[in-house]
């Protein structure tokens, strides 16, 4: 809807109409509702993928981020039981040549234990 020059509100199909008899005015005005209609429905279809694409995505990477989380706990997890064992072994009096052969540690590492 437009307002014209006298203040009056005025629907833009009547100029595009005004021409055509009244079963081809109806049948115009359907077929223009009609696509008006379809475009909704298009644009709401391409919304709702795009909402679906968006939450399988933070999905996804959620899940990618719990995954790289959980395996740094688990290589902290292990680099801190090497250390433990590391220790042990050095308080057993096994050298530091020894603990590195063991523990794949490297020598300057079993000596700051």
């Amino acid at each position: 809807m437009e307002t014209n020059i006298n203040g009056t509100i005025e629907d833009p199909m009547t100029r595009e109409t005004e021409h055509l008899t009244v079963e081809e005015a109806v049948a115009y005005s359907q077929s223009y509702y009609k696509e008006i209609e379809n475009q909704s429905a298009v644009q709401f279809a391409a919304k709702k993928a795009a909402e679906q694409a968006a939450k399988k995505a933070f999905s996804e990477g959620e899940e990618k981020g719990r995954e790289e989380g959980r395996e740094e706990g688990r290589e902290e997890g292990r680099e801190e039981a090497l250390l433990d064992i590391a220790s042990k072994l050095r308080l057993s009096g096994m050298s530091h040549e020894e603990i590195s052969s063991i523990t794949g540690l490297s020598i300057d590492c079993s000596k700051h234990l």
